[in-house]
């Protein structure tokens, strides 16, 4: 579909730079809540999902899009009804600071 208006939108880009430790620390946090993080090969074109109590990450991205993709899905589950679901279900675990 052609824009009616304006410049054209730029391309999305994918996240830069090297997170280090800080993606095995919010790795730590996921799991200390029982949402389990499985890398998978296909995802019909998205980077990561989620939903009850867990997250899927596309597998092979670089370390900023993964970190990127972990955040984004652990908040859908920390705000959404995805975790609420979840701990309406297992009663656990219960909600933590990070």
């Amino acid at each position: 579909m052609a824009q009616t208006d304006g410049t054209p939108l730029p391309e999305p880009t994918e996240a830069g730079g090297d997170p280090g430790a800080v993606t095995g620390r919010l790795k730590a946090a996921i799991t200390s809540r029982g949402i389990a993080v499985d890398y998978v090969q296909e995802l019909d074109g998205a980077l990561g999902t989620s939903s009850g109590g867990g997250i899927q990450v596309l597998a092979g991205l670089q370390p900023a899009s993964e970190f990127m993709v972990l955040a984004h899905e652990f908040a859908h589950l920390c705000t959404g009804s995805g975790y609420v679901r979840f701990l309406l279900v297992t009663g656990r675990p219960r909600r933590q600071r990070l």
